[in-house]
């Protein structure tokens, strides 16, 4: 940008997978390999990085990333099947390090087979949820509801999966995705989310009752 507002980020020996921006715009967060969690200061351009996943293959990247809507926390899924919550209210950007951070929550939903019915959502437009029998996989897509409560995340075993932020306790799974589901996103308001895979649809969820 010609007001020299924009920044370049360089680092030769990073792929960087998934990216978000903070809320409050302070913070860049970028997923590498292997199972790596970057984050910069954007107004410094430093820069800290921590192990936050791994698998086993060992080389992957963690594959999805979303901030808290206070910004004061941030949450990551990967191919080791398990979302977890980041708390980065007081980290301290000011040098080139690497850390040793250790996960507040750890959601472990997708690592097990489970047989549950959703009652708290309803799909429009696309058959309803019924029972089924789920497998274990990748988490490809999160994203947070606007009051910070909930977390969605959306895998590869055909659910996503709808979370308590300050406990980690599942509260039910949703279905009607007939592939991976590769992205998730909620509503500004909150009352809708979204969900797209490799099914060729888009399936747009009402939220009922919390």
């Amino acid at each position: 940008m010609r007001d020299g507002s924009s920044r370049v980020f360089l680092d030769t020996q990073a792929r960087y997978y998934s990216l978000r921006l903070s809320p409050d715009g302070r913070y860049i967060a970028a997923t590498d390999y292997p199972g790596m969690l970057r984050i910069w200061d954007f107004r410094s351009g430093q820069r800290v990085k921590w192990r936050a996943h791994s698998d086993e293959k060992k080389d992957r990247p963690p594959a999805t990333i979303a901030f808290m809507p206070d910004g004061k926390g941030l949450v990551t899924g990967s191919w080791d099947k398990t979302l977890k919550y980041w708390d980065v209210s007081s980290l301290e950007v000011a040098q080139e390090e690497t850390l040793k951070q250790k996960e507040i929550l750890t959601f472990h939903g997708h690592t097990v087979r489970s047989l549950q019915v959703p009652s708290l959502f309803f799909l429009t437009h696309i058959e309803p949820v019924f029972l089924a029998l789920y497998v274990q996989d990748v988490v490809r897509g999160v994203t947070i509801s606007p009051d910070g409560r909930w977390v969605i995340s959306a895998s590869s075993d055909l659910t996503m999966r709808i979370w308590d932020s300050r406990t980690g306790v599942q509260q039910c799974e949703v279905k009607g995705h007939k592939d991976d589901i590769w992205w998730v996103d909620f509503s500004t308001a909150g009352h809708y989310f979204a969900s797209g895979g490799n099914d060729e649809r888009v399936a747009i969820w009402k939220c009922e009752t919390i």
